[in-house]
Formats: C-alpha cells, sequence, structure tokens
C-alpha cells in the first residue's frame, strides 16, 4: 500500500491548487466590493449563485440559470477535441446529437454547446480575426457559446459563463463551477456530467505526441504551439477523474483507441452509430 505524505506530489498538487482558488476567491471578493454591482458580476459569470442567494435577477449570462443539472439526463453526447486522429472525419454525423465543441472544433459542424475556456489563446484571436473573418462570424452567429471564465473575463455576443469549481475535483452542479484539470476537454467533460449525459463519447481526444515535440490538431491549430509533455498532466486529471465519473454511473467511452487517455472503456464510431 502506498503511504502518502504532506510530501507526496498529489498532496502538494492539492494544496497549490486550493491555494490559487482562495486568491481568485479573494480577487472575485474584491471585485463585488470595488464594482457593488452584482448584475454585472452575474453577467460576467464571476460568481456562483450559492455565493449569494437572497439575490434575485431577471436576466444576466450565467449558465446555472439556463440550464439546469440533468438536462440531458438519458442522452448520449459526444464531446469533440482537436486531436488530429479525427483529420478526414465526417461531422455530418454528429447531426442531431447531442454535442460540445472544444475550441476550434465548432468549425467544422455546428455543436449544441460551442466550448472554450482560453481568453487568450482562443477568444481574443477569434475576436481579431486571427483564424479568419470566417470563423469570428461562425462564432458570433453561434447560439449557445459557453465558457469556463476562469479570470472574471468580459465576453460579448452572447457567450454564456461557468465559473471555475474552487476544488481540484470533478463536480456534478453547475453552481460549483467546473473543474478545468488544465485542458477545456477536460472541462467540457465535467460540463457534460453536470449535465447528466450518458454516455459521453470522445472524439478527438488523442492527447499523446506526434514525433514532432509540440501539440498537434486535426483542425489549423494555433500559433506557437505548446510542448506535447503538457498531456502527461492533463492525462492524470482523467485518471483522477474517472473513478468519480463511473460512481455516478455514467459512462464515458474514448472513441479513439490509440488515445493517450487510457482510463475509459474504448470503442470505435463505427460501431456505435445507429
Amino acid at each position: 500500500m502506498e503511504m502518502i505524505t504532506t510530501r507526496h506530489g498529489k498532496i502538494e498538487k492539492i494544496v497549490d491548487y486550493l491555494e490559487k482558488a482562495r486568491i481568485r476567491k479573494q480577487k472575485r471578493m474584491q471585485q463585488i466590493e470595488t464594482l457593488n454591482s452584482w448584475e454585472k458580476l452575474k453577467a460576467m459569470g464571476a460568481i456562483k449563485c450559492r455565493d449569494f442567494p437572497h439575490y434575485t435577477y431577471p436576466s444576466h449570462r450565467a449558465l446555472c440559470d439556463l440550464f439546469h443539472n440533468d438536462n440531458w439526463a438519458g442522452d448520449r453526447c459526444f464531446i469533440v477535441g482537436g486531436g488530429p486522429s479525427l483529420i478526414g472525419f465526417d461531422f455530418s454525423q454528429l447531426d442531431c446529437e447531442r454535442t460540445i465543441a472544444v475550441n476550434r472544433a465548432f468549425e467544422y459542424f455546428d455543436p449544441s454547446i460551442a466550448f472554450f475556456m482560453d481568453n487568450d489563446t482562443f477568444y481574443k484571436k477569434v475576436m481579431d480575426g486571427k483564424f479568419g473573418g470566417h470563423t469570428k462570424e461562425r462564432f458570433i452567429a453561434h447560439k449557445m457559446k459557453v465558457t469556463l471564465n476562469i479570470a472574471c473575463s468580459q465576453y460579448e455576443h452572447g457567450v454564456y459563463s461557468v465559473p471555475i469549481s474552487e476544488r481540484p475535483q470533478m463536480t456534478t452542479d453547475l453552481k460549483d463551477g467546473l473543474f478545468e484539470g488544465g485542458n477545456s476537454g477536460f472541462a467540457a467533460l465535467n460540463l457534460a456530467v453536470c449535465l447528466g449525459a450518458s454516455p459521453i463519447y470522445l472524439l478527438g481526444f488523442d492527447m499523446k505526441t506526434n514525433g514532432s515535440g509540440k501539440q498537434s490538431w486535426f483542425h489549423a491549430g494555433y500559433e506557437n504551439p505548446g510542448k506535447d509533455s503538457v498531456y502527461r498532466g492533463w492525462i492524470e486529471c482523467f485518471d483522477e477523474a474517472a473513478p468519480t465519473i463511473k460512481e455516478l454511473g455514467i459512462d464515458v467511452i474514448n472513441l479513439n483507441p490509440d488515445s493517450g487517455v487510457r482510463c475509459f472503456e474504448f470503442n470505435k464510431f463505427e460501431r456505435i452509430v445507429q
């Protein structure tokens, strides 16, 4: 049996995350005192509903007041990541399915939810036209854009916000926010869990090196891609979340048998489509 001490890497990671969460919460409270505007903060998605239950408000962009937990209960869901295993994939096969597109995947089909959490590397680049005018127009026109609002940023064009969770673990309630897990794909999985979808199918969750030493995607990708060593930490988050998801009775199936994420059941897309 492994003995875990306070010097263990997992403990250090949790302590580090909790300290960062404490700082984030402190900043949010400072914003509240400075702005003194509940409506503005809710519009930013910067605070959770249960933080201030005595407030009521008519309209805002907080996802937890649009979607209820288990809105997708009993429905299957496909989460589309950016891995190169999707090169040549026929995205029309996802028509009429519950779908969450992660980052630039929304450019290839019309997902139920276009999800992102990277303000600088995604949202700002989209709005500045860095990915092309067509991508910007498509993003603005999409009816259900959702962000994990890590930095309490303000978004335009109807983006709905979910706050970041205060605890480093998979959540089950939108009012608790989502755990980011280091990558948008993990946060999208947490969103699908909160919505009660099952089974949840993962497409393009490759998370392994292609030999270049850099991250790679099935689409055009991004300028200055990061080192592929980031995948190791992301995979750890999936490994740690898998038992919790299983206890919830939610089935997660990875549709890339060659994926670096090995903690879920595997299958192939052509075998499960009916």
